[in-house]
């Protein structure tokens, strides 16, 4: 069955409770992370070394020194690819990438196992992790075959994906099955394809339903009437009885409703995982360390085995967990998963250098009641434990392309936006959108949201509402555009511009509007629109060829015929941004001729209109998206190529006045999906206040056909001597900056 995603992505963007409160992070463990980042690298790579070409790494047995592996069909199989490419995004040790991209390779033909249902582990542990940190185009179709195979298991009749096979009258379901649910999401998100999110849900909804006790501790396995869907019996096969809590069994679920939470964004799943997480930390037999004993029942603590791989889970469900709680939850969650984390980061836990097969951490159990992997170290383990270590280090970070909630909860809504730093504070201001296509016109009108460390914002309403006057170039049903507020210390006013489109007349009247008020988070009061600098001709430095210039009498290019069509009325002013130079002048840049050229205009010195001085810059290469900025007395601007609605590459021009000349320079962006921008559209560059040298790349990811799912893009501009790059980054931070001053 197809959907439109806009019901699924309408739950997430308006019902997000989130708890946008920045945690601080200990410098301590900070830097204890990094370490380990590298004693990690260290240890796969003696792991390496003792693997056969199509072997996996299950566990190490300490007595006889000899590791034990497995093929790709089992259920570990996903761990150790994962864990490659997660440590290389760490330390960028390409030996690392080389062993994954090879494993990989002989894991890919379990895309087509429908006898397991663990391709989530498996597959997206794997391909997952492959497809955000190094992609190649073959992974996404790897994915969808994988979750079509996970699928394939799933019976209506009992509400689950069957986890073992295993007699025909029984159907077992196993609580470690949530974790395969995070692949199903995602291949509805990609494919469009609503089935694998409603065969999620279901299965979460029935494992809810039959798992958990009254306490929400969960028993470990359900076996269902596979004719009716009535539970036969409840065990727990890997614990200590029937009826105690496994501790790896209470961390799946954990970490499992967590995930559930935030693919639906359904409160019943964020109330269960408290519920759970409330059940681990609050449990008399939890010791002060939070490594788990194998058991929350067992009969021998405090002498019990403790679980390391259990802590591991734990520790990087609370760190994701933290986030949608409530503030007194949160700190809890937070705390406890960076106590897992100090604890798992050394002894005993931690392994010695070139000791347990390579393996990372000790003191994990795998199944007691059939005594393996016993007292021994898992990829599991490692897997979250270096899972955990990233999401804490990146707990306070921008995370380019992803939902960004506001202090409601709320996915931030200022589409095609720039920031004013004024008095302390940040305010961004953009285009409202709301569902649908309609969303691409102005139906509500600028938003501005306010932050002190550009991490969380919070929602400080409509800045320049749009007009009930149907006679208002701003009334309802216009296009307003990427609005750009700066601040006139002369006058004393915040003033905004921004490109406007009348109401009905698509993109015919190519306007600039601008705005003032008194206060930077508005009301703004609209002025007017218009075209800039009727009947004036561009400005040329002295010595400039007549060639180059402009002249209506003998136009022949496109750009000039358009330049010279509008030149009694104005110029074409789309794309746009406002630049206010060191000297107090205000300029003004936009796309204009058809889009062919851009231009950038002196502003008046009370910056609401034009002087009609100006120039053309790149004339008649098509470039949008204008984005000015200043450092060490060079001019900087990156712009797109003109393609519509759809991703193209960046470019990026320099001068040493503002007045040109202009020179091109090509597409600064690198790594993943460069060539598209990172599947995004320059808007505005952003000073960091408080730093040096630090340049926040702003950009917009577009969604026509929902425009309210727009994603935003931010990036630190890298620079070498004069010159810049993008590079793109799944998740930073602002300690970049202070790290590249190093």
């Amino acid at each position: 069955m197809k959907i439109k995603l806009l019901s699924v992505i309408g739950l997430m963007l308006f019902c997000i409770s989130v708890n946008a409160q920045r945690y601080k992070t200990s410098g301590q463990l900070l830097k204890t992370i990094d370490e380990r980042y590298i004693t990690a690298e260290a240890q796969y790579k003696v792991m390496m070394k003792q693997l056969g070409p199509t072997q996996f790494p299950k566990s190490f047995d300490a007595k006889s020194g000899k590791s034990d592996n497995s093929d790709s069909g089992w259920w570990c199989s996903g761990f150790y690819p994962g864990t490659l490419l997660n440590l290389y995004e760490e330390t960028k040790d390409r030996s690392l990438l080389t062993e994954a991209n090879r494993i990989l390779g002989v894991l890919a033909k379990e895309q087509y196992n429908k006898t397991t249902h663990d391709l989530g582990f498996m597959m997206y542990c794997s391909f997952g992790n492959a497809l955000k940190i190094d992609p190649k185009p073959e992974y996404k179709q790897i994915l969808i075959n994988s979750a079509k195979s996970l699928a394939s298991r799933f019976d209506p009749k009992v509400g689950c994906i069957k986890s073992w096979d295993s007699k025909k009258k029984d159907f077992l379901v196993i609580i470690d099955n949530m974790m395969n649910l995070e692949l199903l999401f995602w291949a509805t998100r990609e494919t469009g394809d609503s089935s694998y999110y409603k065969i999620a849900v279901t299965h979460a909804n029935t494992t809810m339903k039959n798992h958990f006790r009254p306490d929400y501790s969960s028993y470990h396995v359900i076996n269902y009437n596979p004719e009716t869907g009535a539970v036969q019996k409840k065990q727990t096969a890997q614990g200590y009885a029937d009826e105690s809590a496994w501790a790896r069994g209470q961390a799946w679920g954990l970490y499992g409703y967590t995930v559930m939470y935030r693919e639906t964004k359904d409160k019943k799943y964020l109330d269960q995982a408290n519920h759970i997480a409330s059940f681990i930390l609050n449990h008399p037999n939890t010791p002060k360390d939070k490594i788990p004993y194998w058991d929350f029942s067992a009969p021998n603590i405090p002498a019990a085995l403790r679980d390391a791989s259990a802590g591991s889970v734990m520790a990087s469900a609370l760190m994701e967990l933290c986030a949608y709680a409530d503030e007194k939850a949160g700190s809890l969650y937070f705390k406890t998963a960076e106590k897992i984390i100090k604890s798992l980061s050394a002894a005993p836990y931690q392994s010695l250098p070139g000791t347990n097969g390579g393996f990372i951490l000790q003191h994990s159990v795998g199944h007691i009641p059939q005594n393996t992997e016993v007292d021994a170290p898992l990829t599991y383990a490692d897997y979250y434990y270096v899972e955990a270590m990233k999401r804490y280090e990146n707990i306070n970070s921008f995370k380019p392309g992803e939902i960004w909630p506001d202090n409601n909860g709320v996915h931030i809504n200022a589409h095609g936006g720039g920031i004013l730093f004024d008095k302390g504070l940040y305010y961004w201001y953009g285009e409202h959108k709301v569902a649908s296509g309609l969303g691409n016109t102005a139906q509500v009108g600028v938003h501005v949201y306010t932050s002190k460390d550009l991490i969380n914002w919070k929602d400080a309403g409509i800045a320049l509402p749009i007009s009930s006057d149907p006679k208002s170039d701003i009334t309802k049903g216009c296009i307003l555009e990427r609005p750009k507020v700066v601040y006139n210390k002369q006058t004393k006013k915040y003033v905004m511009w921004f490109h406007l489109e009348l109401a009905g007349k698509g993109y015919a009247a190519a306007r600039a509007g601008v705005a003032t008020s008194d206060r930077a988070e508005g009301p703004y009061t609209f002025i007017n629109s218009y075209r800039p600098n009727p009947g004036k001709l561009p400005y040329y430095a002295p010595g400039t060829n007549p060639k180059d210039q402009v002249n209506c009498a003998t136009a022949t290019t496109e750009a000039d015929k358009d330049f010279c069509r509008d030149l009694p009325g104005g110029q074409m002013a789309r794309d746009m941004t406002v630049f206010v130079d060191d000297d107090g002048k205000a300029y003004h840049v936009f796309s204009s001729e058809e889009n062919l050229t851009l231009q950038l205009a002196e502003l008046t010195p009370d910056y609401t209109g034009h002087t009609g001085k100006f120039i053309r810059i790149y004339v008649g290469e098509q470039t949008e998206a204008p984005a000015l900025f200043k450092r060490n007395g060079i001019y900087y601007m990156i712009g797109s190529e003109c393609t519509g609605w759809a991703p193209n590459e960046a470019r990026w021009f320099t001068a040493t006045s503002i007045w040109g000349p202009w020179t091109f320079h090509g597409n600064p962006c690198r790594g993943f999906n460069a060539k598209k921008t990172f599947g995004g559209q320059s808007t505005h560059v952003l000073p960091v206040a408080g730093k040096n040298d630090a340049f926040i790349f702003m950009a917009d990811k577009w969604v026509p056909k929902n425009a309210i799912d727009g994603r935003y893009i931010w990036l630190p501009i890298e620079f070498n001597g004069d010159d810049i790059t993008i590079n793109w980054a799944r998740e930073w931070s602002l300690n970049v900056f202070d790290t590249a001053k190093k």
